[in-house]
Formats: C-alpha cells, sequence, structure tokens
C-alpha cells in the first residue's frame, strides 16, 4: 500500500523493525472528545496494556481553542508514556460535512503533535479496526469495549472512546503480526503480568495529584479519564 507521506502510513504497508519493548498509541479523535490508548508490545506475540483515557473539551469553546487544548493533551500523554507509534484513526466518509471538517481538524491536531515527537504514524479504517479486534467490521461500540477490555485483560469497560483508541493501538500490532491472534487472547481470558494484555482498573496517581480525580489534569477546560495499566 502506498504512504499517505512519508509521515503517515496505511496499515498493512511495511514498516520499519524496532527492538523491543517499543509502544503504539492509539488515537481516536474528535473536537469535543479525542480518546487515547497505550500498549507496549515487549516481545514477538507479547504486549500488555498501558493506559487509555479521553482529553475532553468545552463545546462552549471557539474551536481554535479546543484544538490548542487538544494538542496540549496528546502531547502530554506522549511526553509522559514515551511511543514510539502512534495509530490514528483513518478518514472516512460522513454525512454531515461540518462533522467531518471537526474531526478533519482534530485528527490533523494529533497527526501534527506525532509527527512533533517524532513518532512513526499508521492510519487505519474504522471498519478494518472493528474487524480486527471484534471480528466484523459493524461491530458496535458496545461490542468494542467489551472486546477491547478482554484483550487488555481490565476490570472494567473503559469510556468508548478509550476503547476506541486502544482498539486502534492493538488493530496495530496485530496488523504488524507483533502479538497472537486476537481470538487467541480472548479463549485464553485475562492475564497478569505473563507478557499478554494487563492491567487494573483505577484512578491515576497524576489524577490525584491534581485533586481532581475524573474531572482534569491540571488545565483548563481539558479532562483526562484514565484507566491504568498495572506495573
Amino acid at each position: 500500500m502506498t504512504p499517505i507521506s512519508n509521515m503517515e502510513r496505511q496499515g498493512g504497508e511495511a514498516r520499519r523493525t524496532r527492538a523491543f519493548p517499543y509502544r503504539v498509541l492509539g488515537i481516536d479523535p474528535g473536537s469535543r472528545v479525542t480518546g487515547y490508548g497505550v500498549i507496549e508490545l515487549t516481545g514477538p506475540g507479547r504486549s500488555r496494556y498501558l493506559e487509555c483515557g479521553v482529553l475532553r473539551t468545552s463545546p462552549k469553546l471557539p474551536i481554535d481553542r479546543r484544538l490548542v487544548e487538544i494538542a496540549q493533551g496528546l502531547r502530554e500523554v506522549v511526553e509522559e508514556l514515551q511511543p514510539q507509534v502512534a495509530a490514528i484513526e483513518d478518514v472516512f466518509y460522513r454525512k454531515n460535512a461540518r462533522s467531518a471538517l471537526l474531526l478533519g481538524q482534530a485528527r490533523g491536531v494529533a497527526l501534527l503533535v506525532c509527527a512533533e515527537k517524532g513518532l512513526e504514524i499508521f492510519s487505519y479504517p474504522p471498519a478494518f479496526v472493528k474487524k480486527t479486534v471484534a471480528g466484523q467490521g459493524r461491530a458496535s461500540k458496545e461490542q468494542m469495549q467489551k472486546m477491547v477490555t478482554a484483550l487488555c485483560g481490565l476490570k472494567h469497560e473503559p469510556e468508548s472512546d478509550a476503547a476506541d483508541a486502544l482498539a486502534l493501538a492493538l488493530c496495530h500490532a496485530s496488523d504488524d503480526g507483533l502479538t497472537r491472534t486476537l481470538a487467541d487472547v480472548v479463549a485464553q481470558g485475562a492475564s497478569s503480568s505473563s507478557g499478554r494484555p494487563g492491567g487494573r482498573h483505577s484512578e491515576s496517581a497524576r489524577m490525584r495529584r491534581n485533586g481532581r480525580a475524573g474531572n482534569g489534569i491540571g488545565r483548563k477546560n481539558v479532562g483526562r479519564n484514565e484507566t491504568r495499566g498495572g506495573t
């Protein structure tokens, strides 16, 4: 498959050989809510869940301010979790032109942040991600949440936008041939620290430090509600 550019590649294309471990950041862009999820590939067929969450902006803000805050939130995620690869939802057809424009703007911000930080970027169409993770290209958001919860060994389902972002990261790992088939993961159930996806559902240390659990990261109008992985 031909690269969209030197920066962004489509799933299925030959990719750079990387030394293990390395981390994959999935991003589900949106002008109001942007989901993110990070997994770490620890070796051939081995991966573990690290963190997922959402970046929220106020719909009362003008779009330029919302885009700035999305960029700030994503930069913090990248700087703290240090992923080397980003998997971002590809553009797809929308009947509402305004919604498509806003989504494209949020996606552009995500691409910019990842490019600034030197991440290798891949894009995946929604139907391909759903087919890879849930087994069908028309899987519902509820089905995706349940599958991601099982694959990552979480005790509770993450928010739908965070689940979609995790699904992108898992899709990249699967498409790269670096994980077992997703069906094998589900069949073996949730795992702990043996290299398979695993983690616990809890409030993050950052949110506790800011005293605003579930509501912010110390940045005005941006909230990161997180599901953190175990150590």
